[in-house]
């Protein structure tokens, strides 16, 4: 067959033309940023957010996109015509406006029902955020679409607050949800460092020392009891104490320490006095763990049947691994 002549055959972009209109340039940056195929809404939202919209109607502009070979239209919706054209539509875009666009990306997906989406296109660009952004943050971190392992990152990612009290309920979030994404020896680390900085008063190092030994009972038993036993020798308020004994008693009971009936009795009373997360769980655990240690599994049974598996305390966490 001869061959193809080349003048007849598709042509292959490498560059963003200079004949290119501000509308089109809008399109394709809104398209380069979705890291993913997008529909019509989603650049429409976009334009909206960012206030780009202009005179030629946004659906006229994709068709002239598509016409030129710029764009492809596909079952999972619109992508730029190769990676190649991907990178250089980015490079042509202003670090100022990729940054405005990947804000306005987050919060038309967070919008759309879409967080996990949402938080990684936030991940691109913190910690330099704008304020709303940061909100933003914060609040698809406690989304429970977005997955523990994300929202750790996306805590991680915007700066760390200064306030005592305030880095200290951040740090609290970052280590829960590293721990229930399986991260259990990053969480480990970080909370050894703040352990050792000692920039808290007692009452927040007992946290501190509290969570390390609840991490820990993955595995090492015996400093889980020793890091807890050393939690509650600290100056704690009603709550702390609470939350530090159920833990505790439900450690203790779960690995057979002799103590086991006094720390459930004791952590009973605690938490009658004050309620903790997660607390009531705790001594459900205990109690079921006593039970069984005794050889009355029916009771036992019984016991655990009260227990909500969807709740934080009554997961462990996935198998640690390394890295993100």
């Amino acid at each position: 067959m001869p061959e193809t002549p080349l003048t007849n055959r598709p042509k292959m972009h490498t560059g963003v033309p200079s004949s290119l209109t501000s509308a089109h340039r809008s399109v394709m940056r809104a398209v380069a940023v979705a890291d993913a195929p997008c529909g019509l809404w989603f650049l429409e939202a976009v334009a909206a957010h960012t206030g780009t919209t202009s005179d030629e109607r946004i659906d006229a502009t994709v068709e002239e996109l598509i016409a030129r070979g710029f764009l492809v239209d596909t079952a999972a919706g619109l992508r730029l015509s190769s990676i190649a054209l991907r990178d250089d539509v980015l490079r042509d875009t202003p670090p100022s406006v990729r940054q405005a666009l990947r804000e306005a990306a987050a919060e038309v997906l967070a919008d759309a029902g879409r967080p996990a989406q949402a938080a990684r296109q936030l991940l691109r660009v913190l910690p330099a955020v704008s304020r709303s952004a940061s909100a933003l943050a914060a609040r698809l971190a406690v989304d429970p679409a977005v997955g523990p392992s994300l929202a750790a990152d996306l805590l991680l990612a915007a700066p760390a607050p200064g306030a005592a009290e305030a880095r200290l309920a951040w740090l609290v979030d970052v280590a829960d949800n590293l721990y229930l994404a399986g991260r259990v020896d990053e969480t480990l680390r970080m909370l050894h460092r703040e352990v050792a900085a000692d920039r808290y008063g007692p009452r927040q190092r007992a946290m501190l020392l509290g969570r390390l030994g609840a991490y820990y009972a993955t595995q090492r038993p015996s400093l889980s009891l020793t890091y807890l036993g050393r939690a509650l020798n600290q100056e704690l308020d009603v709550a702390g104490r609470s939350w530090t004994l159920t833990m505790l008693a439900s450690l203790a009971a779960r690995f057979g320490h002799p103590d086991a009936a006094e720390l459930v009795a004791a952590a009973q009373r605690a938490h009658e006095r004050s309620p903790s997360p997660g607390g009531a769980i705790r001594l459900t655990l205990a109690n079921a763990a006593r039970a069984t240690a005794c050889g009355d599994l029916p009771r036992a049974a019984r016991i655990l049947r009260e227990v909500d598996a969807g709740e934080p305390a009554a997961r462990p966490p996935r198998p640690a691994r390394s890295g993100r």
